[in-house]
């Protein structure tokens, strides 16, 4: 029993696992996503903000100038704007843009984050912080074209993207608190859903399982209840509920050919003598009484001679359909022996048991055996023994054999008790 609660136990745990795995995956699979995504938004903006703001320089320049595409104005736009000291867009860290400007006061033109040129290729801003500006430079496509009235005025290179000002940066803190507290949220939903799904899981499981081991332990007619599922579980249940009452059928069968008489249905000898001696003891631990009563059919060997054997199987047939119509539940009636019927009365002293087997007789008697055989006619004698707290089944049946000869020497169709 431990080893099967252990098992259970064991397969609850690993589907609520398997569940609380999956919600999980599936929950950092989304954060993952939401992250990667306001990444990407950030970034995006901040290229179309950055974009935005140079574009807006370079127009200013040419409305002021009247003049662009050369080196000469290059040079001059180069040196008008310090990117990396006075580039006021708000994109970038303003800590790590002072930290960086420190040692770089003099450098014109030096902008750590990204190309400048213009649509000839003259190099308006340089990564690597040189003053100089060069001509012709090739234009890729990691290049962006800078337009102005969709004309193209130059290209941009972002080689890194800055980071939002400070003041901008708080607005993302709620987003992200907001994050973790949903992940947080979803993490508890996920253990709860786990364990709840493993244990309506393994419900329905545990039920297959203690209706597979009943059948194992030789139990039979166990019955899953209150699943109608149509999935697997489902038809395996149904399949096994049909099997147990199967079994309990054949076994039912089996146990009834057994312990009953194949003609007359009433139980055998053999399970008589086995039951007799419980039913005594039980009569004799508590103080009842108990009636051992021995019937013979009368003049039963005529009946075999002058109607055939086949008439007599048909007699005792019916015989024993009266009797067992006629003892009360608790009782026990079968086949002694040959036309020999053996019944115990329960709880039943001589006078409430000579009430019932009188019934009985007269039941037989008055039965019209002519549907049987034209001219049948059959009758049957009693012997009886009450004792109040019996003690041996020995004396009961000898005593009950006596009083059947009593029945017997008296005229027959008669029963005859102590």
């Amino acid at each position: 029993m431990s080893r099967k609660i252990v098992s259970f136990i064991s397969l609850q745990y690993k589907i609520s696992l398997l569940v609380i795995s999956s919600c999980l995956m599936v929950l950092i699979a989304i954060t993952v996503f939401e992250y990667l995504y306001i990444s990407t938004r950030i970034n995006y903006e901040a290229e179309n903000r950055l974009i935005s703001e140079v574009t807006g320089k370079i127009h200013s320049y040419i409305q002021d100038r009247d003049k662009w595409g050369t080196r000469e104005s290059a040079l001059d736009f180069t040196q008008k704007h310090d990117f990396y000291i006075r580039f006021e867009s708000g994109l970038l860290n303003s800590e790590r843009r002072t930290q960086q400007s420190e040692g770089n006061e003099h450098t014109p033109g030096l902008n750590p984050y990204f190309h400048l040129v213009d649509y000839n290729g003259n190099i308006l801003s340089l990564y690597d912080g040189s003053p100089e500006v060069k001509e012709n430079i090739i234009i890729t496509r990691s290049y962006t074209s800078l337009k102005i009235d969709d004309e193209v005025v130059g290209y941009i290179r972002i080689f890194e993207i800055p980071s939002l000002a400070e003041e901008k940066s708080i607005l993302l803190e709620p987003i992200i608190a907001a994050m973790k507290v949903g992940f947080l949220t979803t993490v508890l939903i996920a253990l709860g859903i786990g364990i709840v799904s493993g244990k309506r899981i393994t419900h329905p499981l545990r039920q297959l399982t203690d209706i597979a081991d009943s059948l194992k332990d030789g139990l039979k007619g166990q019955q899953i209840t209150n699943l109608d599922s149509r999935d697997e579980i489902g038809i395996l249940a149904r399949a096994l509920n049909a099997m147990s009452l199967e079994l309990e059928i054949k076994h039912t069968e089996v146990r009834n050919l057994a312990i009953r008489d194949g003609l007359t249905g009433l139980y055998n000898r053999r399970f008589f003598d086995e039951q007799i001696r419980v039913m005594i003891s039980n009569a004799h631990r508590y103080n009842h009484y108990l009636t051992l009563v021995l019937g013979d059919v009368d003049h039963f060997k005529q009946v075999n001679d002058s109607f055939s054997h086949s008439i007599g199987d048909r007699v005792l047939k019916q015989i024993s359909n009266i009797i067992q119509e006629g003892v009360r539940e608790g009782d026990l009636a079968a086949r002694y022996g040959g036309e020999e019927i053996v019944l115990v009365l329960s709880e039943s002293d001589n006078a409430e048991s000579l009430i019932i087997i009188e019934r009985i007789r007269k039941q037989i008697e008055s039965f019209n055996w002519g549907s049987i055989a034209v001219g049948l006619s059959v009758t049957m004698s009693f012997g009886l023994c009450a004792q109040n707290s019996p003690e041996s089944y020995d004396l009961m049946i000898e005593e009950a054999d006596k009083r059947l000869y009593d029945a017997k020497k008296m005229g027959r169709n008669r029963t005859s008790s102590s």
